[in-house]
């Protein structure tokens, strides 16, 4: 999953609001 590479450099758990905010805006 992406989310891993991601989460690479950040704590879980900020990691998940940050990915809502991106695929928020993405997804729009």
């Amino acid at each position: 999953m992406a989310t891993k590479l991601y989460v690479g450099g950040l704590p879980y758990s900020v990691q998940e609001d940050a990915l809502k905010e991106l695929f928020a805006q993405a997804g729009n």
